[in-house]
């Protein structure tokens, strides 16, 4: 929530708005609701300056009290997710699939009955558009189920040898990517196993598809097309990295996958959106090093921002600000002008705005677990958390605000993960490949007893969002990121400025990734005038001496502040 407090400014105090970033013992002033998005204008980049929030349906909210969430719940708690600031939506797989996750898809022209079904899917869209949202779905282009029926119909449609070739590995792990086919038995007939391998990157029951094929990419061309028909109004495309391989066994960033992306991107924006869809939005799930994520920048509209979300987590888990400063300095030279790894269609510009940040999806462990240091986390969690004292719940209600300010500071497009708002950890991994601990259902009743609380993380995102919708919405959004050099703080002291214009007013962002009070000076040339405190910790003191900007922050405090 937003409340009065007094803060220093040269030799005199002037009353500004500040955002709740930890629990505070003062008395706030009633808190008006922030202003809703404007409705969406006619931008065939429209995702620029809006907030996605990702939703795993089978986990979000139940409907028909089957126990499985499902699309028709999602609909009945969109005005939820508009109370907190959410423009749009994105779905993991919604198709028929044999797993809980969805990423095995059986049918791509359709919708799990668990989840309500084409008609709910139908209901789902009309509501979000009415309501100015747009929904973006998973689309699983570089495999489908090994039960899906082309398996047995269209053994073309996947990738065969004779005998395992070595030189195709998993890149990751240098595992093994060829399996046999098992013997397969209807009511009518038993297909024996077969003596040939097929390719299989992720496991044996996702065989990678031959989008080598034309009449492969026909297909998937043609189901991208059913959806957009429907009126969806765009794409998050899995393992964008792999979906065509090279002779010479090279799985990844291949050539002839950058043009499969530009071509299945041109060829649907070829086609006028229909019901009520606006033009067509790619992500790519890119998750690799930046210099290669920026390669992708003219085959998709917006890349997954990997290493700055483990940049941010990092620093949060380590108290101090260099994970962060590293990942925002590899972000910077992948993106630098005349960077020879992006796109033609972006190379005369720097344009980190192609970047959509995140702090955790569903493939990782939950922000909130991984900061609480709980033990039983995996591995190869998004840090090291067994080097992560256990963590007291009010320094991590202060570091997941922290979390989330960085998170709203940052350009191009940023995405939450469900309940990441309400700072649910999700379930104890059993094991290093336990995904589902990351999906576990949402208790709506934490999520009324938050909204009710003024003081609480959900009121603390609602008004970052509120801020990121503000007038500060283009600097923010589309503005570039520039790092400020910070004198003194100790290692947990940092500031960045984001400016859109040379004659626009600057948003310097301040914060303290340390678990003690940090006092610091940022080289940011403010001038004579008064420098605005758009959001801020309750007891952070941002004061102008000498023309500097200088900063009082408390463990794990931040502030936003406006300079001419």
């Amino acid at each position: 929530m937003c409340y009065h407090a007094r803060v220093k400014l040269i030799a005199f105090a002037r009353v500004v708005t500040f955002c709740l970033a930890a629990s505070s013992s003062a008395s706030p002033s009633p808190s008006p609701s922030p202003s809703p998005p404007s409705p969406p204008a006619p931008d065939a980049e429209w995702w620029r300056g809006d907030v996605f929030y990702e939703i795993y349906p089978r986990a979000f909210a139940d409907s028909n009290g089957d126990g499985v969430g499902d699309l028709r719940g999602i609909a009945q708690h969109l005005d939820d997710l508009k109370a907190l600031g959410v423009d749009d939506l994105w779905l993991t797989p919604i198709n028929p699939s044999p797993s809980e996750h969805g990423y095995d898809v059986t049918d791509y022209e359709d919708v799990a009955q668990d989840l309500g079904g084409l008609a709910a899917l139908d209901e789902l869209v009309k509501a979000a558009h009415a309501r100015h949202m747009r929904i973006v779905i998973d689309f699983v282009l570089n495999h489908s189920s090994v039960k899906h029926p082309w398996f047995t119909a269209h053994p073309e449609y996947y990738v065969w040898r004779d005998k395992p070739d070595d030189r195709f590995r998993r890149p990751w792990d240098n595992a093994n990517v060829w399996h046999r086919a098992p013997t397969t038995t209807t009511s009518t007939t038993t297909t024996p196993a077969s003596d040939r391998v097929y390719l299989g990157l992720f496991w044996s029951g996702m065989p990678d598809l031959n989008l080598a094929n034309e009449d492969v990419v026909k297909a998937m061309e043609h189901a991208l097309l059913f959806w957009r028909k429907r009126g969806v109004d765009g794409f998050r495309i899995d393992a964008a990295r792999y979906l065509v391989e090279g002779e010479d066994g090279t799985m990844a960033d291949t050539k002839a996958t950058h043009e499969l992306l530009a071509r299945i991107r041109r060829d649907v924006d070829a086609v006028p959106p229909a019901n009520g869809a606006s033009p067509a939005l790619f992500i790519g799930e890119i998750w690799t090093d930046d210099a290669t994520i920026a390669s992708y920048a003219a085959d998709v509209d917006l890349a997954f921002s990997f290493g700055i979300a483990k940049g941010i987590v990092d620093s949060l888990a380590d108290n101090s600000r260099s994970p962060l400063v590293e990942a925002l300095q590899s972000a910077e030279a992948a993106f630098a002008v005349g960077s020879p790894l992006v796109g033609d269609a972006r190379s005369s510009a720097r344009d980190v705005s192609f970047q959509a940040p995140f702090l955790t999806n569903h493939d990782m462990p939950r922000i909130a677990r991984v900061l609480a240091g709980s033990p039983g986390s995996p591995s190869d969690a998004a840090v090291d958390v067994s080097k992560t004292a256990a963590t007291s719940a009010h320094v991590l209600d202060a570091k997941l605000r922290l979390a989330a300010a960085t998170l709203m500071a940052l350009p191009g497009t940023p995405f939450l993960y469900y309940a990441e708002e309400v700072g649910m950890a999700g379930a104890a991994p059993r094991n290093a490949h336990d995904d589902a601990s990351q999906r576990t259902h949402l208790e709506w009743r934490d999520v009324a007893a938050e909204r009710a609380d003024p003081h609480s993380l959900w009121s603390a995102y609602r008004e970052l969002l509120a801020l990121r919708h503000g007038p500060a919405r283009e600097v923010l959004a589309r503005g570039a990121l520039e790092r400020l050099h910070v004198d003194g703080g100790g290692r947990g002291a940092f500031a960045m400025a984001r400016s859109a214009k040379p004659d626009q007013a600057r948003v310097v962002f301040v914060a303290n990734f340390a678990d003690a009070p940090a006092v610091f000076d940022v080289d940011a040339v403010v001038g004579r005038g008064l420098a605005p405190v758009l959001c801020a910790s309750p007891v952070a003191v941002i004061s102008v001496e000498k023309e500097k900007l200088h900063a009082t922050l408390p463990a794990f405090g931040f502030a936003f502040v406006e300079l001419e």
